[in-house]
């Protein structure tokens, strides 16, 4: 440990040392700090369930891990932590060193001595593979912290013994809000507790029990904002502690084991992992424990620099999944209880699994160099199946938070298991999750998915991206049930691999939103980025998600026209204009409009191979590791996202990348090294020469290849290739051959078995779309009449229609060429009926009533930023936003109510008012409170007031809602004056007490 704290976190902690025996030594966990990587700089080990990292902030998107180096003073140290999630939680069992009065609250970074938060200096601080320390300039102290798997490690060291003391704050988390905390004193050196919470994850609960170096002469609290001296326990929702040690020593030790099932589970913890060990000791054994993981790549070869990028890309791979049992293997399972594997299942269960993100590059990396840790993680998914009745999401503690899209689980336990890495005792488990993965009737419009063969986009949000991503992940399930001989099953889902073909629009090449009534997105701009939840894509454009089709990227390849024009297509996307318009800061990291902060354009520069231009490949791969990854704080373009940014540099950076997870298939890139080694299980080792590597950065195209000394033409390896080890040697030089890996035969392969393969035409055969209405306005008065129409039917289709809300039948009216009279607010159902007598959906339109187009309309306040959009014209100018409150109709207000008068321009009968409000909470949006209405003729005499009430938002569903009433008796009036309220959001919502959102469409009234 010596080395460690005296040399290598000093200013030459980078040297110029080659010694492949410390590969530690060039991680340095700042990097990803700043921007918006959303690391955390703390100590950890390998896949542990402790992060002990310094919090500076607990609010706002760029503190989703507690630390953002724009910061200049610190909470405290909690020991919990996401990594670069860009969604925020956990930051448990807070603990801060203090001197002078005691300051239960950590006070404002405004200003920082009104608490026990301190200032510190950058400079001071120092971080590396499980080790960090900084000097607290408040209070006087070099706080150092260290870890095990389960045990986070703190000594301080203070200038002075006088007033010492420790804060434990279980109030603090991360955008969290506890629900309840519990201590009490053990011994004269050790308290224990618990504290429980809710926030991303539903209901979390982390017990710990803290043993310090020095005895403890006095515990004071605040409980629920009292103040207790001399308290040996407590409990409540908000509990802060201050602890006293006796005062004899300025170093005081702090040991805090925690666990996820019990406070016994927390001292197991502790005693296994931190009893009668120091802290050098366990830092070293930290140190040693990075060293064994990390070593098992080595590079050779390159700069310092780029080593310092590699190690600490590998070190953020290496951080989630992380550990969820106890050292005795118990765990909390996700129904709740707690569970004790046992024989051959006693491997340690895992959580933190953003599959999103991850099935791409993370998990065919932990394939490679961490087999038996992915497949404890694969163990694990297919436990929270048993447990919960589902593969996860996104797992956090044992809670599912539904965050993004597909069902990702399924590509991570296909991948290990075509491996050979799932045992043979789990593989009927593991399809029977796959499937029922794919067979949900209640998530992400999978019925709609399954019936028609594609996502309507005024069905579902994000229509685009979840069904080509399920028809990736339908591939995946294909070639599990093949491997396993389930004919059947198979061709089911590689039918269903085919989906994403009814999103492909011929006309220009893109995939697109596709409504119900089968007609494509109109206007369209591949650019337009998707926001909030709504809109065709996640998290991005069509740009983004036009080359996601890993499973079947020959066939997509001749959608485009072939190989040059689907090399002009990724070269359209590379040299685009990049987004300028506001948009989701996850798209970041543009080239054009690649986006290589996030992850849905991670495989597309790889792409070019597949048309026989490896050199292409080389060349895109070479300018993304050069201009998004440095050895800089803000080192990442993007969110880490639990290891996905970096496993996508560690693989390129080896030379290779796997574009299809679960094919075993990677395709050469560019090496960064002269020499990667893998050190596989066995003692084999995989070997990749890059000879003629210049240290210039110029020399990045494969010239020729030998492969265990023979010549090697494909521009791809094998996982095989990789598994039996063996030597892959690239010649290199400083321009491309464009001979290498062009043979048809050469290059990487992604197709649907030509027997098996389908068109779009061929998959909507039998498929009868929903009519649907041109009229955009479903406002109108005093009358209108509406003409249903049909996109694509068979000769014969015949449309039936109801105006009382019910299902129209094969009996009900018929909509004819003279249309459908409306002449009251009106639910009209809209069905097609082919000559068959296959039916299609009904296709649904609300009509209001109204007389107030065009009218004058006054407001109190104005509309919330950036939400004024048409401000007071839009609440009366007959269009309505529908279910996407991002639409330009609605009309924001924050924390503020919608007041004001409307003007009608004459006295006029009236018998009903109402308005249409939007319901999404997860955005912060909730319904009004309730509506006060009341008239005048004159402007000044207001009467008749009728009150109108709205819904509970937990129970009401998202998307737009009309609330209105009959006016008793019906009024004369030219003025209406209302007052729709706002508030706060209610005691239910993660965001309780802050302003909430209100959004309002049209006010209507006739």
């Amino acid at each position: 440990m010596k080395k460690l704290l005296l040399t290598a976190l000093s200013a030459v902690f980078f040297s110029a040392c080659d010694r492949f025996s410390d590969p530690a030594q060039y991680v340095d966990p700042f990097i990803g700090t700043d921007a918006h990587g959303h690391t955390f700089p703390g100590a950890t080990t390998p896949f542990g369930l402790v992060q002990l990292s310094p919090d500076t902030d607990r609010e706002g998107w760029d503190w989703c891990s507690g630390y953002h180096t724009s910061d200049t003073s610190i909470i405290g140290f909690s020991h919990t932590h996401l990594s670069g999630t860009g969604g925020a939680d956990l930051g448990d069992i807070l603990l801060m060193p203090a001197t002078g009065p005691v300051r239960f609250d950590p006070g404002s970074k405004a200003d920082p001595g009104t608490g026990y938060r301190s200032r510190f200096s950058h400079k001071s601080e120092k971080a590396g593979a499980g080790y960090y320390s900084v000097y607290l300039e408040d209070p006087r102290v070099r706080a150092e912290l260290t870890a095990t798997p389960h045990t986070g490690v703190h000594r301080y060291t203070y200038g002075s013994t006088t007033n010492q003391h420790v804060i434990i704050d279980l109030r603090h988390g991360i955008q969290d809000n506890v629900h309840s905390a519990a201590f009490r004193r053990v011994d004269d050196r050790t308290v224990e507790g618990w504290r429980r919470s809710k926030g991303w994850a539903a209901d979390h609960t982390i017990w710990f029990r803290a043993e310090f170096s020095e005895p403890i002469r006095e515990i004071r609290a605040r409980i629920d904002g009292t103040d207790l001296a001399q308290v040996d326990s407590a409990s409540g929702e908000k509990v802060v502690l201050a602890l006293f040690p006796d005062g004899h020593s300025k170093e005081i030790e702090v040991r805090v084991g925690i666990s996820a099932v019990s406070a016994e589970g927390a001292a197991a913890n502790l005693a296994a992992e931190a009893s009668g060990r120091s802290f050098d000791g366990l830092a070293d054994e930290a140190w040693e424990s990075w060293n064994r993981e990390l070593g098992k790549i080595e590079v050779s070869g390159g700069s310092d620099e780029d080593k310092k990028v590699f190690y600490t890309a590998l070190y953020h791979a290496f951080t989630a999944p992380y550990l969820f049992s106890d050292t005795d293997g118990r765990y909390r399972g996700a129904d709740g209880k707690t569970h004790a594997p046992a024989g051959a299942d006693a491997q340690p269960n895992y959580t933190l699994f953003s599959t999103w993100d991850t099935f791409r590059a993370l998990h065919p990396l932990l394939t490679l160099v961490q087999p038996e840790t992915n497949a404890a993680v694969v163990r694990s998914m297919l436990r929270y199946y048993e447990q919960a009745g589902r593969l996860p999401v996104w797992d956090l503690h044992m809670n599912e938070n539904n965050c993004m899209i597909g069902y990702h689980a399924v590509p991570i336990i296909a991948d290990a298991l075509l491996k050979g890495q799932v045992p043979d005792s789990l593989e009927a488990l593991a399809l029977e999750a796959m499937v029922h993965s794919a067979m949900q009737d209640g998530y992400g419009g999978l019925p709609h998915y399954r019936r028609l063969g594609y996502l309507p986009s005024d069905k579902e949000n994000n229509s685009v991206s979840k069904a080509v991503e399920y028809a990736f992940d339908d591939w995946c399930i294909a070639q599990t049930a093949k491997r396993m001989g389930n004919d059947s099953l198979y061709r089911a889902f590689i039918r269903r691999a085919q989906y994403y073909k009814n999103h492909f629009d011929p006309a220009d090449g893109f995939f697109k939103g596709r409504s119900s009534t089968g007609q494509f997105a109109d206007p369209f701009d591949p650019a337009e980025i998707s926001i909030l939840g709504q809109g065709d894509f996640t998290e991005g454009n069509a740009w983004h998600y036009r080359f996601f089709v890993p499973q079947d990227v020959n066939t997509h390849i001749a959608m485009l026209g072939g190989d040059s024009a689907y090399v002009a297509a990724i070269d359209a996307m590379f040299e685009a204009p990049s987004a300028t318009a506001d948009h989701s800061p996850d798209v970041s990291g543009l080239i054009g409009q690649y986006a290589h902060g996030n992850e849905p354009s991670h495989q597309v520069a790889y792409l070019y191979s597949y048309t026989g231009a490896p050199w292409r490949t080389q060349e895109r791969v070479a300018e993304i590791k050069r201009t998004m990854y440095t050895a800089s704080r803000d080192g990442l373009c993007g969110n880490e996202d639990c290891g996905q940014m970096s496993a996508w540099y560690v693989l390129s950076a080896m030379g290779f990348y796997p574009v299809t997870p679960a094919s075993g298939i990677y395709v050469l890139g560019t090496p960064t090294f002269r020499k990667t080694t893998l050190r596989l299980p066995g003692g084999r080792s995989f070997t990749i020469e890059a000879e003629g590597l210049a240290a210039d950065g110029k020399s990045i195209y494969i010239q020729s290849a030998e492969y265990d000394g023979k010549p090697y033409t494909k521009s791809y390896i094998t996982h095989d290739m990789i598994a039996r080890g063996g030597k892959l040697v690239l010649h290199m030089g400083d321009t491309p051959n464009r001979e290498f890996g062009t043979a048809a035969g050469d290059r990487p392969s992604a197709a649907i078995p030509q027997e098996l393969a389908l068109t779009s035409e061929q998959m909507l055969d039998g498929i009868v779309f929903e009519p649907y209405l041109d009229d955009s306005l479903h406002v109108f008065g005093p009358t209108a009449t509406v003409h249903p129409k049909l996109f694509e039917a068979k000769p014969g289709t015949r449309i039936v229609y109801t105006t009382d809300g019910s299902e129209p039948g094969l009996s009900s009216a018929e909509a004819g060429p003279q249309g459908i009279l409306l002449t009251r607010d009106t639910d009209l159902r809209l069905r097609a009926v082919a000559p068959n007598g296959e039916s299609s959906d009904t296709k649904a339109y609300r009509f209001y009533k109204s007389v107030l187009r065009g009218a004058e309309v006054t407001l109190d306040k104005a509309p919330s930023e950036p939400y004024a959009n048409g401000g007071a014209a839009a609440l009366v100018d007959y269009a309505l936003g529908g279910n996407s409150y991002i639409r330009p109709q609605w009309v924001g207000f924050n924390g503020n109510d919608l007041s004001g008068v409307i003007d009608l321009g004459r006295v006029r009968s009236l018998s009903h008012v109402g308005f249409n409000a939007a319901n999404e909470p997860g955005s912060w949006i909730v319904l009004p409170r309730d509506a006060i209405f009341d008239f005048s003729t004159d402007g000044t005499d207001f009467r008749n007031p009728v009150a109108i009430t709205t819904a509970d938002s937990r129970t009401a569903g998202s998307g737009a809602h009309y609330f209105g009433t009959a006016i008793p008796h019906g009024v004369r009036a030219r003025y209406i004056r209302f007052d729709i309220r706002n508030g706060e959001l209610p005691e239910w919502h993660i965001g309780k007490g802050n302003p909430a959102w209100m959004f309002v469409d049209e006010i209507m009234a006739y």
